[in-house]
């Protein structure tokens, strides 16, 4: 009886590391302002040039960008700026990151892409931003709102108009694992920068990164039975490599980009796979 109680006391401590695990990675929290500005970038990586970052931020807005919103597949509003511009060459919509926003991923580069001819589209993932949902799923559920997006813009803007993919870290994933769809004939291309194979592997590297004493291991299958239950996915599921039903079935090209040394963690083999 006593090794009953024994047993049934490590299976809790198993499922509440999971529980912990599954809060911590998946829950929505509290999110980058949709303005940056120096005082809520002097706590993050970006720290050094938060000065660009808040320039960028202030340009952006000061373009007067339009609110675009779209149901999702499962019922959710989503949300994203629109920074249209005359004659434009085409449309680049911007994925961004895990627990970030589009102007903290791709704020430094906005101005240069519009004068080079393109509208954006800077899309809050959802549970991030103005979009609605509670759970991140690492890509595994926002790659159908990658279709949903460039399904609304084909819409809005003909379907000649050309459109590409653009995503960073989750983002990346996002834009790689929905590579895979039947899209309109205008979307020319994917860019990805720094995506991870799957949630797993970026959950285990930042555990091994930030917890070196914990085995991961230990947290993350049980987290795995979580983010099954409650959120929809599987976190250990291998997801994107380029076969099976992952990126290389997209005919357009695919530039997946890597990086050794990252603002943020991103899995670098993986990338390599990718």
């Amino acid at each position: 009886m006593v090794w009953l109680w024994i047993l049934l006391g490590i299976l809790l401590i198993f499922l509440a590391l999971g529980f912990a695990g599954f809060e911590a990675a998946c829950v929505r929290r509290e999110l980058p302002p949709q303005a940056l500005t120096e005082e809520y970038l002097r706590g993050t990586s970006r720290a050094k040039w938060a000065e660009d970052f808040v320039f960028s931020s202030d340009w952006f807005y000061a373009q007067k960008p339009q609110t675009l919103r779209v149901m999702s597949y499962d019922g959710k509003m989503l949300s994203a700026r629109f920074l249209p511009r005359e004659d434009a060459k085409g449309t680049i919509l911007l994925f961004h990151g895990y627990r970030s926003s589009g102007l903290l991923d791709f704020g430094p580069e906005l101005e240069f892409l519009h004068r080079q001819g393109y509208n954006l589209l800077l899309c809050d993932q959802r549970a991030h931003g103005a979009s609605q949902g509670r759970y991140m799923t690492f890509g595994v559920r926002e790659r159908y709102d990658v279709l949903s997006w460039v399904t609304y813009l084909a819409q809005m803007l003909g379907a000649e108009h050309p459109m590409f993919l653009s995503g960073m870290s989750m983002g990346a994933t996002t834009v790689l694992l929905a590579s895979c769809f039947e899209f309109p004939a205008n979307v020319r291309g994917v860019i990805a920068d720094c995506g991870f194979s799957s949630p797993y592997a970026i959950m285990k590297c930042v555990l091994n990164e930030r917890c070196k004493w914990l085995l991961a291991g230990l947290v993350l299958h049980p987290t795995d039975l979580f983010t099954r239950v409650f959120a929809g996915f599987r976190a250990e599921k291998r997801c994107l490599m380029l076969s099976g039903n992952g990126a290389r079935q997209y005919a357009d090209p695919i530039a997946s980009v890597r990086a050794d040394r990252r603002l943020s963690f991103s899995v670098i083999s993986d990338t390599a796979k990718n």
